[in-house]
């Protein structure tokens, strides 16, 4: 076959036909890939690739993979040493008859050569981060779950349903509604309803009712009540010291 299998041109770029098999290769300069692909979305197969990195290992072993470090020189006091500032992993996620792959990114924080695993991808495409997220918004399609804390850095944390604000809790830890006399605590008198409530103060309230029992442990006290009888069925008034309740007009 008389078809080139390299050309080097007059500034020594080499250019290769086919594939380059090395046990290692370094370059001082850029690693260039040019490929021409079709691939815009679906399924990707290393056939699609512009950069394949093969494990070769023949072995059924979970997290098993392929890696790829960022390195670069940290000045030690006296002289520049190499070290590994991130990494990028992917391979394994399930042993076996699977082709479930994870992909892990990983940062430094300590000493060198030591990057630890920052966020991980599963193969479920879970996000697993080892520190904070920080973001201007977050938007999921789904629930969002957390091991105990929701921290607001502002002043307020605010709950919203349906693209509007329902709910406040601020750093009093005051618990109110967004907008005044709108809301309700609790769905209906017969449905959907909270069971004890648990009190130390005081329960202020335009008005009170009572569909069941009132236990009341301590004093019943009731000011201004009125010193005649009102004439309202079940109005109580106060005659001289005795607790009336007036039966009507």
């Amino acid at each position: 076959n008389s078809a080139s299998a390299i050309t080097i041109d007059t500034s020594r770029n080499a250019t290769f036909a086919g594939t380059i098999g090395s046990g290692a290769t370094t370059s001082t300069g850029t690693i260039t890939s040019t490929k021409s692909s079709s691939h815009v979305s679906g399924n990707i197969t290393a056939a699609n690739a512009h950069l394949d990195l093969f494990n070769s290992l023949e072995a059924n072993t979970d997290q098993k993979g392929s890696i790829i470090t960022f390195t670069d020189n940290y000045y030690g006091g006296s002289s520049y040493h190499k070290t590994t500032r991130a990494a990028i992993k992917g391979g394994t996620d399930t042993v076996g008859n699977t082709a479930d792959g994870y992909l892990e990114f990983y940062t430094d924080s300590s000493g060198g050569n030591s990057p630890t695993l920052a966020l991980r991808l599963d193969k479920d495409q879970n996000a697993t981060f080892a520190g904070t997220i920080a973001s201007g918004a977050i938007t999921s399609t789904s629930h969002i779950e957390s091991a105990q804390h929701f921290k607001a850095t502002g002043n307020n944390l605010s709950l919203h349903a349906g693209g509007n604000q329902i709910l406040n809790i601020d750093l009093n830890g005051k618990i109110y509604p967004s907008v005044d006399d709108a809301n309700d605590l609790g769905f209906s008198d017969s449905a959907y309803r909270f069971r004890n409530g648990y009190f130390s103060g005081e329960l202020q309230s335009g008005s009170l009712d009572i569909n069941g029992n009132a236990d009341i442990s301590g004093a019943v006290i009731i000011p201004n009540l009125p010193t005649s009888d009102p004439e309202l069925t079940g109005q109580l008034w106060n005659d001289e010291g005795t607790l009336k309740v007036s039966a009507g007009g």
